[in-house]
């Protein structure tokens, strides 16, 4: 038979194989799209894994917890004491030695912790990371810096910088205090 003979039976079955391979299609796609999503979501988690492991980011929370531990109840008003001091020394600084000063300040410190936990919390709260993973790799012991030291601390500097009014305090619905409690939730 030539191929012209089988073009009548092709095309009552066209529709019915056009079918087949669409369903095939996206079967093939939705899984490639779970495994990248998965490859991602682990990309993702070992990113936040070196750079908590960094030496800068070992040396901030270092200072900020021996802060916090000798000046418990005062280690809010310690904090700015220190940082008056040292943006007085930065600033008699000029170039590149200004730079290298800053990069070891309690003001850049905080930033750069602050900043990575809310990096953690928004990939945990935009699922961009596993809890499972996260939880594995963050214990709750880590994350006690949140309301311990970043929620306390940030809130008195946004109300020192932007007033008693500012929309920017860490409440219950910012995404630090939800990984905390998640953290705390998780088993």
């Amino acid at each position: 038979m030539k191929l012209s003979e089988y073009l009548p039976y092709v095309r009552e079955y066209l529709p019915y194989i056009s079918l087949i391979l669409a369903i095939t299609s996206a079967l093939f796609t939705m899984s490639v799209w779970k495994v990248s999503r998965k490859t991602l979501k682990k990309q993702n988690v070992r990113d936040l894994i070196s750079h908590y492991r960094s030496t800068e980011m070992a040396l901030a929370i270092r200072r900020i917890w021996e802060l916090y531990r000798t000046n418990n109840d005062t280690f809010i008003e310690k904090y700015f004491e220190i940082d008056g001091l040292e943006m007085k020394k930065l600033n008699s600084l000029a170039g590149y030695n200004k730079k290298n000063y800053l990069e070891s300040t309690i003001y850049f410190q905080r930033r750069l912790i602050v900043n990575f936990y809310i990096d953690v919390a928004n990939a945990y709260q935009n699922k961009l990371i596993d809890k499972k993973d996260l939880f594995l790799n963050w214990t709750k012991e880590d994350l006690e810096i949140i309301p311990k030291i970043l929620k306390p601390l940030e809130n008195e500097r946004r109300k020192r910088n932007f007033g008693e009014k500012t929309e920017l305090h860490i409440n219950e619905e910012h995404p630090l205090v939800k990984l905390y409690e998640a953290r705390n939730k998780y088993k």
